[in-house]
């Protein structure tokens, strides 16, 4: 498949488990799925010296959401839904489950057009941009509410 703006390949695009030994994956125990993360630019660009790879994030489907896990409000899992073949779905992904794909590899599977994001990518993308904009505290603030956190946990179980 060469590579350019007709690929089927875009952000959100989904890769199912089934298809993980041909793309080179690792098989991970939960993981039903791969998402593409890569922006659709860069997942098109046909000069594979400046693109030559595709991002994915290993996901699972869930049950329900978790608003603690929507929106990006958590910057290690994203809840995010999907359609699957019309019924809707909700996915699971985990920040440290990235894996770079080579786009030669790819080109051997397609995306499963039956899985579609929901709504926008905004989401997503928001997301994955917010674990690199987050910022450390430091190690005496952290050790000072740690003490904190502790008397009021005391105080929280005398009553």
């Amino acid at each position: 498949m060469p590579w350019s703006r007709n690929t089927l390949w875009r952000q959100g695009s989904v890769l199912l488990q089934k298809d993980f030994h041909t793309a080179n994956l690792n098989d991970s125990s939960d993981a039903e799925l791969v998402v593409a993360i890569s922006h659709d630019c860069d997942i098109a660009n046909e000069n594979l010296d400046a693109e030559p790879t595709v991002e994915f994030i290993f996901g699972r489907i869930i049950q329900q959401l978790d608003g603690n896990y929507t929106h990006g409000k958590n910057p290690r899992i994203l809840h995010l839904n999907y359609i699957h073949s019309g019924t809707p779905i909700s996915l699971e992904l985990t920040a440290s489950r990235r894996v770079i794909v080579d786009k030669n590899v790819l080109e051997a599977v397609q995306p499963d057009q039956t899985y579609e994001l929901v709504g926008s990518r905004q989401i997503l993308q928001s997301w994955l941009a917010a674990r690199y904009r987050r910022h450390a505290l430091p190690n005496s603030l952290v050790e000072r509410l740690r003490e904190v956190s502790k008397h009021i946990q005391k105080k929280s179980k005398k009553k």
